[in-house]
């Protein structure tokens, strides 16, 4: 984690090359006890921030998913936080059965509920951003 000296917030993706509030590029070393602290709201940031600059899942990549597909492939991350699957049918890799991409997509994180809550909270975000920035309507 990161400390911006522009603004003061943390950052929680320890590879930023900027702060996702503010944009400052000056980022600090944090203490280790502010990732105890980052809100939900702070974490879904971060792995929005870390999609878009790890993945290259900008806004212009995720313009290209106009029939709500980041929302389906959220709903499939809520879901496997939320809902056992029945894995006597499936291996463990593979995807649910509405996951919107190439199964080699799929990477859950099952039995890590909040990590699995932050991607789907994350690809809400993006699929917001897709929204507005096509004028608010879907």
């Amino acid at each position: 984690m990161l400390e911006c000296k522009g603004c003061g917030r943390t950052v929680l993706n320890p590879d930023a090359r900027f702060c996702c509030y503010c944009r400052c590029s000056t980022l600090l070393p944090s203490p280790p006890e502010a990732a105890e602290k980052a809100t939900g709201c702070e974490l879904i940031a971060a792995e929005r921030q870390r999609q878009i600059e790890k993945d290259g899942w900008t806004s212009e990549h995720d313009g290209q998913h106009d029939n709500m597909e980041l929302a389906t492939a959220a709903s499939c991350y809520l879901d496997d936080a939320i809902v056992p699957r029945d894995w006597s049918d499936h291996d463990l890799l593979s995807a649910p059965i509405r996951w919107p991409w190439d199964v080699a997509d799929w990477k859950s994180t099952k039995g890590d509920t909040l990590r699995q809550l932050v991607k789907a909270g994350a690809l809400i975000a993006a699929e917001v951003d897709r929204i507005q920035s096509e004028g608010g309507q879907e």
